[in-house]
């Protein structure tokens, strides 16, 4: 047979582009890492970049929020709406308890109830029965001189003109009188045994 019409096949090829097979498997091999290298610092530059933007804005912020010359702007603004209101507005905002309210929430602490007529006190009882203790009145006629605005505005003296104990209830009265002597009724107390207030009339 004749050579000519043989083709000859080229023996085992031992490199690509005159690379051995290891030479070839390390190339690849160290592509692939440096590939994966350049990724992750990419990456990590990204996030790192985010990061100092985000950290800057909120330290900006935070810097603006406790920027001394926001302070000082603000203290002085306060200061110069408190020099320039006037006290009686400031006082305004509350009221000074009345003589009734010190007398009903003050002494009497809301355990009794109070009933008026014609601007005056008519009357005072013990409310609060079985529930409670009615208040000391150790001194009848400095409460009546203490509260004489709400009991008898006009009257000047008070004068202790009856006292008489039943069983365990004490009644006692004290007349009003005006500066010129005129009189002007009766405060009739009723107190228990250890004199605590009962009920206190006023008849004029």
């Amino acid at each position: 047979m004749s050579k000519d019409n043989l083709l000859f096949f080229p023996k085992k090829s031992t490199s690509i582009l005159g690379m051995t097979e290891n030479e070839v498997k390390w190339s690849i091999t160290g592509s692939l890492v440096l590939i994966l290298a350049l990724s992750l610092g990419l990456n990590s530059a990204i996030f790192q970049q985010e990061k100092g933007a985000v950290a800057g804005e909120s330290q900006g912020r935070k810097l603006a929020s406790i920027s001394p010359i926001f302070s000082i702007s603000w203290e002085k603004k306060a200061k110069d709406v408190l020099q320039k209101a006037d006290p009686r507005d400031l006082a305004s905002i509350g009221r000074n308890p009345s003589p009734f309210d010190k007398l009903s929430f003050g002494v009497l602490e809301g355990k009794y109830a109070i009933m008026m007529k014609q601007g005056a006190v008519s009357q005072i009882e013990f409310a609060n029965k079985g529930q409670d203790r009615p208040k000391f009145v150790n001194n009848r006629k400095d409460f009546i001189m203490q509260y004489k605005k709400l009991i008898a505005p006009e009257s000047s003296h008070v004068t202790k003109v009856y006292g008489e104990a039943n069983g365990h209830v004490f009644l006692e009265k004290y007349r009003l009188e005006s500066a010129q002597g005129q009189d002007l009724g009766l405060v009739q107390f009723v107190l228990d045994d250890q004199e605590r207030l009962i009920s206190m009339t006023v008849n004029k």
